[in-house]
């Protein structure tokens, strides 16, 4: 019994040194984050500094420096495919409709200009057709797409995604159609 009694207040004093302890890894990460912000500054092209103080920042989720972070590194190096989905994926998951939307484009057409990357150009069809809702985004998807294949639809080992994408895509298009066409007939009595 003595032991359970000795227990209870070794449970509660590790869960408020938790917090603590989460409290000091935000204040070592901060100067860290800190210390990689001055070194930059002295040396800009330190490229393992700039990895490194983006991947503080993302855990940290500090958007608006890691947006900043980012585009310093991208002024100076051309970027790699991980980073390049890592900043593309934390931007989609805060767009919304409209004209943030497309500053999502933007930076997706920045990253097939940058790193010609199959995964990229399989992100980007995949988000555009998220966007569709609108007038003229099936169009807007199939440039995307033919794009796409034309940069990177004979790469030898994931080509064939693309390729899969845009037949799904076209197929989903195809069957909206022709359900469209029943419906019509359907309602004119001429099946």
């Amino acid at each position: 019994m003595e032991s359970e009694g000795e227990g209870a207040p070794d449970d509660s004093y590790e869960g408020s040194g938790q917090s603590s302890s989460e409290e000091e890894d935000e204040k070592e990460n901060e100067a860290e984050i800190q210390r990689l912000e001055e070194q930059l500054s002295i040396n800009a092209f330190d490229y393992n500094c700039h990895v490194d103080l983006i991947k503080l920042l993302r855990q940290e989720g500090e958007l608006e420096r890691l947006r900043r972070a980012r585009q310093k590194m991208s002024e100076l190096f051309p970027l790699t495919e991980e980073i390049w989905l890592d900043w593309l994926k934390d931007e989609m998951k805060v767009a919304d409709e409209g004209s943030y939307r497309e500053k999502v484009y933007e930076l997706f057409e920045r990253a097939v200009k940058d790193y010609i990357c199959p995964e990229i150009w399989l992100e980007y069809a995949q988000y555009s057709i998220g966007g569709m809702g609108e007038e003229g985004e099936i169009a807007k998807v199939r440039s995307i797409f033919e794009r796409a294949l034309t940069a990177v639809g004979l790469h030898m080992t994931k080509g064939s995604t693309l390729w899969d994408a845009y037949r799904e895509f076209e197929n989903a298009i195809l069957g909206t159609i022709q359900v469209k066409r029943l419906l019509l007939c359907s309602k004119n009595g001429s099946i």
